[in-house]
């Protein structure tokens, strides 16, 4: 099964106290089926890449936890709706699933758990990546908010997460903070990141 850490809102106290503790998730979709036993780690590693991206750039205080969910709209939907609603995720990333085969609806189940569509956010992500490999343009990433949960696709491959986190990043905080979710302050020698005025 994999790890799984917990944080919740206090609901005694003020949001601005749950502020300095930003709770992330990072489900990955695996492409063995539902019924197998997963490791935390499933595809290419992305959940790993994406964390330890995000420890080297972010210097806030969070805590993550890390879900692999099987291929399909269904189950990624559900998987974004629980951590949004229920564990009160600040920021959801997601890892693979967002290719052109069949089994990939990454895209779909974000597309339908959220409210509004960030179509910047893909745009983004696959202009860097083909900076780095033609096949860029076959890839379907996307964003969206679902009330004050900012969920992002990434690729599967640790490599293409590298390349994504460092185009869109210098945006997220900003987003974080227009949605009423966690303030996040990162390392301006890794992310020079966005705040106007």
């Amino acid at each position: 099964m994999p790890r799984r850490v917990t944080l919740r809102r206090p609901s005694t106290l003020p949001r601005s106290c749950w502020r300095v503790f930003p709770n992330w998730q990072m489900p990955e979709t695996s492409k063995r089926p539902a019924s197998s036993r997963v490791s935390p780690v499933s595809g290419y590693g992305g959940g790993p890449a994406v964390e330890a991206w995000l420890r080297r750039a972010v210097l806030s205080p969070f805590e993550v936890m890390r879900r692999t969910i099987p291929d399909g709209l269904e189950p990624v939907r559900d998987a974004i709706i629980d951590l949004a609603d229920r564990q009160r995720a600040d920021l959801i990333l997601t890892t693979g699933g967002t290719g052109p085969s069949a089994r990939d609806l990454t895209p779909e189940g974000t597309g339908a758990a959220t409210d509004k569509q960030l179509p910047g956010f893909g745009e983004l992500m696959r202009r860097s990546s083909l900076e780095q490999v033609p096949t860029a343009i076959l890839s379907r990433q996307t964003a969206g908010i679902r009330a004050r949960t900012l969920v992002v696709n990434l690729p599967g491959r640790p490599s293409s997460i590298d390349v994504c986190l460092a185009a869109v990043f210098p945006a997220i905080p900003y987003c974080l903070e227009l949605i009423d979710a966690a303030r996040i302050d990162v390392d301006p020698a890794i992310v020079a990141s966005y705040r106007p005025g």
